[in-house]
């Protein structure tokens, strides 16, 4: 069984990448290119990277590039019904329709989420650390391949290896604070020290996975990046 890679390139350098017309999701020759951008949330720019795929997995990366859209309108709409000041109270009153349109949204997210994960291919170039583009997940001949078409911009990484733009000590002491300030406010939160809001008891999570990540960064080995 062939190993699998990951391939980094600097941000840069995307434009003047040059990849081999290997199929990156199984190596053969027999390719269908997609345009795939370097980010997961539709709002964001970032940097195109025209991958070849094998045709059934290039029909699943298009099914999920149709979706990405999607964003554009479930996460404003998140964001509305969690804060109903910013709609008129007089035109949608009374609590229970909040409560059911936060649900319903809710249930749009979980549906589109799950969906695009369906569809979205492993090879799915990310932006890590503001300044690489990594393309997870290559059979290593072929990773290999773009290394030697693009010396010097194109690096190899071990599948999962953590790519950071500190210090290990740095983001072990970021998770440190995350997790301190999740806790800390989970308990006002019981005790009732401050106000509960929708906002509050989501923030809770967001900082203990916060913790988590900046915990991950931390673990060796890493790729650091160059000031």
């Amino acid at each position: 069984m062939n190993q699998r890679v990951d391939v980094v390139v600097p941000v840069e350098s995307v434009p003047n990448l040059i990849v081999p017309p290997l199929a990156v999701t199984t190596g053969g020759p027999e390719v269908d290119w997609v345009d795939m951008p370097g980010g997961a949330l539709a709002f964001q720019r970032h940097p195109v990277v025209r991958l070849p795929y094998d045709p059934a997995s290039a029909a699943k990366a298009r099914r999920y590039l149709r979706l990405r859209p999607v964003d554009l309108i479930v996460l404003p709409l998140l964001v509305l019904t969690a804060v109903p000041v910013f709609v008129d109270p007089e035109f949608f009153p009374g609590e229970t329709f909040w409560i059911w349109a936060r649900l319903a949204v809710l249930i749009l997210l979980l549906i589109s989420t799950s969906t695009r994960q369906r569809w979205r291919p492993k090879q799915d170039p990310v932006t890590e650390a503001g300044r690489v583009v990594r393309i997870p997940d290559l059979p290593e001949a072929v990773a290999h391949e773009w290394l030697r078409l693009n010396p010097g911009s194109v690096q190899i990484v071990a599948k999962g290896v953590p790519i950071r733009r500190f210090r290990p000590e740095v983001y072990v002491l970021w998770a440190i604070g995350c997790l301190a300030g999740a806790a800390g406010l989970f308990a006002a939160l019981v005790l009732d020290l401050v106000p509960g809001s929708f906002w509050l008891w989501v923030t809770v999570p967001a900082l203990f996975f916060a913790a988590v990540v900046c915990k991950l960064k931390s673990q060796p080995p890493g790729l650091l990046l160059p000031d």
